[in-house]
């Protein structure tokens, strides 16, 4: 068996090609009513219920002076609130609120049936296999 170098340019344009197609998609379900950073803080958020600014900041790969400004944009536009820690004043926790947590589920129902159309092709055993190895490649430590 001969052994063909990997196609990394190839990688890439699947790659690349993917999260065009499931950002465009994205964007169509969003309406307008939210860009794609509101919707990771959202993420970020439904993972425990609450998160802080730190939670924010790592997710998004910004500062926190952006994260602060665009957590002040959700708040007017009541998709999320800020609460101060009840034993430490200085930590800030950040959670949906009623409209926020409806968005999300809402925008989260409408991924979900966008990537079953694309996984729909494949079995489970390919679909996980899939997620275990963008877990390995994506994983803090790389193994």
């Amino acid at each position: 068996m001969i052994n063909k170098p990997i196609d990394y340019e190839k990688i890439d344009y699947l790659i690349s090609h993917m999260i065009r197609s499931l950002g465009k998609e994205t964007q169509e379900i969003f309406e307008e009513k939210i860009t794609i950073p509101q919707f990771i803080v959202l993420q970020t958020i439904a993972k425990d219920k609450k998160c802080n600014l730190k939670d924010i900041v790592n997710e998004l790969g910004t500062t926190t002076g952006a994260a602060s400004l665009l957590i002040d944009k959700m708040t007017k536009l009541d998709y999320v609130v800020r609460e101060r820690d009840t034993t430490d004043r200085r930590l800030i926790w950040i959670s949906f609120t009623e409209k926020g947590e409806k968005l999300y589920n809402h925008i989260t129902q409408k991924r979900n049936e966008v990537l079953e159309h694309y996984f729909s092709k494949w079995t489970e055993e390919e679909t996980q296999t899939f997620m275990n190895l963008l877990n390995k490649a994506f994983s803090e430590k790389g193994e």
